[in-house]
């Protein structure tokens, strides 16, 4: 079974984070969108961000949307094992 990591970015680290992966720009200009309902994700509303082919895919803090990354994680981490 492959192990996954999970990295948790403090808020005040979050700028930080986002350069290091090179997506800062895109949510600056508002170009990134919750993969989940597909409005704009911000400095201020980002919950998280994660890998998806070659990609990185933003969720906004709607509860539904982080309903749905959990759900998505979730059958990630089963049709792994």
């Amino acid at each position: 079974m492959e192990k996954e990591n999970l990295k948790i970015i403090h808020e005040k680290n979050l700028r930080n984070y986002l350069e290091k992966v090179g997506v800062f720009g895109f949510v600056k200009k508002g170009k990134a969108k919750c993969e989940f309902c597909n409005e704009m994700v911000t400095l201020e509303n980002i919950y998280a961000l994660f890998p998806y082919l070659r990609q990185v895919k933003f969720v906004c803090e709607k509860p539904t949307c982080i309903r749905q990354f959990s759900i998505y994680i979730r059958g990630k981490h089963y049709a792994s094992k």
